[in-house]
């Protein structure tokens, strides 16, 4: 069934499937870094693609079209390939790779910097966290219509199916729950295949990649809000307190303006008519 808002859900009685509405690039879904024709990003490019389906995904789901620069109704292999370019000055191939978390956050912030988009935010999930706990992030990410890009370092299962995606960033777009496990739908290399989140997820070495995970927030004026659905999302998972749920949403957006005015730019939300302002005299 569709959730009304482009993605694919389907429940049963005991398991519960939850799709991305990804997007294709001509025949390709997603990004191919294969089709690159440098080395160094077909090689090394996939912390650069990850960056760039992100911008795409919420370009296209959530509006913010700051992030990618070109038409959004057929993504085009030439502009994607431009736009992969412009990222590799952000997230440029090393000969380690972008191996942590934190180089991924600092490179993609300083674009979102650039391109003036400051209600996107990341949190580094490490790899460190229980497999339950990843399973709780993945299953919230999905359900609140976001991707996820997923840092896979070395892994104990280096000659089987997992081969392609060691030492790798692609982004999980869905998931689907088992029995005894959380199957997650991993996009790389122009296609995607489902994965056990838990395999993934037992690595079987100490240094460990990760997930980042991606929050947007409401801009009035020069507050931010969380959403409401990540707060209740958050409070049911006991990520944070019921006060501090009832203080994200008793936050009132009042901005000061040069001490002659208060512009209370939330009005609408609340009474359903937005702010006023008289101004006697002027003509524009």
């Amino acid at each position: 069934a569709d959730d009304g808002e482009g993605e694919m859900v389907m429940q049963t009685d005991l398991h519960k499937k939850n799709e991305l509405d990804y997007f294709f690039v001509e025949e390709s879904y997603g990004g191919n870094q294969d089709l690159f024709p440098e080395i160094a990003m077909r090689d090394g490019g996939c912390g650069a693609v990850a960056a760039c389906e992100s911008c795409i995904y919420f370009a296209r789901r959530a509006g913010k079209h700051k992030l990618y620069p070109h038409k959004l109704t057929e993504i085009a292999w030439e502009e994607y390939h431009d736009f992969a370019y412009i990222m590799k000055h952000y997230l440029c191939p090393r000969p380690n790779g972008i191996d942590t978390l934190e180089l991924f956050m600092e490179g993609f912030g300083e674009y979102l910097k650039d391109v003036n988009e400051e209600t996107l935010e990341m949190e580094a999930f490490h790899g460190t966290h229980s497999y339950e706990e990843a399973k709780d992030a993945v299953r919230r990410q999905i359900d609140s219509d976001s991707p996820i890009p997923y840092l896979l370092l070395k892994h104990q299962n280096k000659n089987g199916h997992l081969e392609d995606y060691i030492w790798h960033w692609f982004i999980l777009a869905g998931y689907e729950e088992t029995e005894d496990d959380l199957m997650v739908k991993a996009v790389s290399y122009g296609e995607y295949k489902w994965f056990s989140l838990k395999e993934l997820w037992d690595t079987g070495y100490d240094k460990k990649g990760g997930m980042i995970l991606y929050h947007i927030k409401q801009q009035t004026g020069r507050i931010h809000f969380l959403e409401a659905r990540e707060i209740l999302t958050r409070f049911k998972k006991n990520e944070i307190t019921l006060e501090e749920a009832e203080h994200y949403i008793r936050q009132e957006p009042f901005e000061e303006m040069g001490g002659y005015a208060k512009l209370d730019s939330h009005r609408e939300v609340r009474s359903g008519f937005p702010e006023v302002i008289f101004c006697s005299g002027k003509a524009d």
